[in-house]
């Protein structure tokens, strides 16, 4: 298991935090560290759908390195959806 070129100690706790944070379907198993990953969930599905688009995602990083420092995976999803809404008119 694992990504190629990323630290197994933090992929695993990022499948962790996905997991809780309703992303993901997942079993994580904590001793010894071990996971494995079923689905996306709703939650994931909105991340990811407001993600992909270049202009969006691009808005929103730009926006975040200006302000600087780290932010909650909850704050990225919400500014995700005001920039995808603003994006579209709404």
């Amino acid at each position: 298991m694992g990504i190629e070129d990323y630290d197994e100690e933090i992929v695993f706790e990022h499948v962790r935090l996905l997991q809780e944070a309703n992303f993901i379907e997942a079993i994580v198993v904590l001793n010894p560290r071990t996971y494995e990953v079923s689905r996306l969930l709703n939650d994931g599905h909105d991340f990811v759908a407001n993600a992909k688009n270049p202009a969006i995602w691009k808005k929103t990083i730009d926006f975040l390195s200006k302000k600087g420092g780290d932010v909650s995976l909850a704050l990225v999803k919400g500014l995700l959806v005001k920039i995808a809404s603003n994006h579209l008119g709404l």
